[in-house]
């Protein structure tokens, strides 16, 4: 039986090819099925609504504007929800591993059988797409989106996954339920688009593949990056599949953020685009949700504090000057003994 490793192409073009094919089966196989038809809404997409109500420094928004007129200007929400509890529940990472065991760091998650609201008792799949490294990604429960990722353990198969919307405010980060999303390759950031994200962007790009995410899709990516340092333009897949393995034990030739977005810019190297297309909702998931994280009430102000809140604003009334006063204590004395 082949491992992971031996099943993946180091190819880009591979990949994607073969994941189109695979998912075309199942869509044939799914329309079959009657139950599989779900009501389709018809109100319009607005690149406004994905634009972040926060925006950092100086970043136009607007260089997003290409790929969103390309991939998801035409879609519309394709289920109809009512309601969508799981929108008004916001929790942290660690607040949902803590009471689903599903950890708290990376973008695809499991909630195991043992801890999942599932009626049925199956594990759930999780997805939580960041907002920083994919504008499109989906802010409203049924709504449509686009995942940039250049991992292959995703939308390979009709399962569909759990996805959860990021909101970012005060420097806190809290998660939505979206509902369930079935995801399928749409196309590629050009090397002309990426060269446009602002510099912070790219650098969490290069960062994510250089350091952190040691996914299959990610460790090829830097394996070619390694193998066209030493010389070799056009490294082949045995090579790429050993310095996959020597990366995984720590003996990898070492690849810094900087060549990561040097090889994106210039093309060697392609970062995926993922469809995200809503496929039905769980209700219990997003009641569980409701009941494990209800709406937290303002806190309440005690006496003390409130008497203490209204002699400050009273120290801060400015008074009146001291010739204002012996204005006023004449006026009212001429007003006592009469005009003379």
């Amino acid at each position: 039986m082949s491992t992971p490793l031996e099943r993946y192409s180091t190819s880009p073009e591979r990949d994607i090819q073969s994941i189109s094919t695979h998912l075309a089966g199942q869509k044939r196989k799914r329309a079959q099925d009657e139950d599989t038809v779900l009501p389709t809404l018809t109100e319009p997409m607005c690149f406004e609504d994905f634009r972040p109500k926060e925006q950092n420094g100086s970043f136009d928004f607007s260089v997003y504007e290409p790929i969103y007129s390309r991939y998801l200007l035409d879609c519309k929400p394709s289920v109809s929800i009512n309601p969508p509890a799981g929108e008004n529940v916001l929790a942290s990472r660690d607040e949902l591993n803590k009471q689903y065991c599903c950890g708290a760091f990376n973008l695809m998650a499991t909630v195991p059988a043992n801890n999942s609201p599932s009626p049925d008792g199956e594990a759930l799949r999780l997805l939580f797409p960041s907002r920083d490294l994919s504008p499109f990604s989906v802010t409203q429960a049924g709504r449509p989106g686009l995942l940039f990722t250049s991992r292959t353990d995703i939308g390979v198969d009709e399962t569909p996954l759990h996805v959860f919307s990021e909101h970012t405010s005060e420097d806190k980060t809290r998660w939505s339920y979206v509902g369930e999303y079935s995801l399928a390759p749409a196309g590629r950031i050009e090397s002309a688009q990426f060269a446009g994200f602002p510099a912070n962007i790219q650098m969490m790009w290069g960062r994510l593949v250089a350091e952190k995410d040691h996914q299959e899709g990610y460790l090829a990516m830097r394996a070619r990056i390694a193998l066209r340092k030493t010389g070799v333009d056009h490294p082949k897949e045995e090579d790429v599949k050993h310095e996959m393995k020597k990366v995984e034990v720590g003996k990898g030739i070492r690849v810094s953020p900087a060549d990561v977005v040097d090889a994106l810019i210039s093309g060697d190297e392609c970062i995926n685009i993922l469809r995200m297309k809503c496929v039905g909702y769980d209700h219990a998931f997003a009641d569980d949700l409701q009941e494990k994280f209800p709406p937290k009430a303002p806190p309440r102000i005690s006496k003390n504090r409130r008497a203490s809140v209204r002699r400050k604003q009273d120290r801060d009334v400015t008074p009146p000057a001291s010739s204002e006063l012996r204005r006023s204590k004449r006026e009212r004395k001429a007003r006592v003994l009469g005009p003379s």
